[in-house]
């Protein structure tokens, strides 16, 4: 198994164990798309450039607050979530959810599967 495959089973994994997810992707610092779930579709490109966006930022408000390393970026709107989370220094997992996802088990979830492909990263770097 490649470790394109590896990224995309992981995030199809997380979608089981969430099913509110609805969409998923990890996006490096310059607005690729690594992997993402199939639901995305045609939104790549743009959830790229958008999350890439996101994630800048997100580190300027960590860094100018002096709060530390950006771990995490939270959006609520009226139908549901967006959750960036850092996955080492030039990575983000992206989690789309519905309104009804518990809030405890997608930031759970996705420190989980954000530390556990940080390992991946470290020992394949893409």
């Amino acid at each position: 198994m490649n470790i394109s495959d590896t990224l995309e089973n992981a995030i199809e994994d997380l979608r089981l164990r969430v099913p509110e997810v609805e969409a998923a992707a990890i996006v490096t610092a310059d607005g690729l798309i690594v992997a993402a779930s199939q639901s995305l579709g045609e939104d790549q490109m743009f959830l790229g450039g958008v999350m890439a966006t996101a994630l800048t930022a997100g580190e300027r408000i960590a860094a100018e607050l002096d709060r530390g390393s950006f771990e995490n970026l939270f959006v609520k709107g009226e139908r549901g979530y967006v959750l960036l989370t850092s996955i080492g220094d030039d990575k983000v997992l992206a989690l789309i959810a519905n309104e009804k996802v518990k809030l405890g088990m997608l930031f759970l979830e996705a420190e989980r599967l954000a530390n556990m492909l940080e390992e991946v990263f470290k020992v394949q770097e893409l």
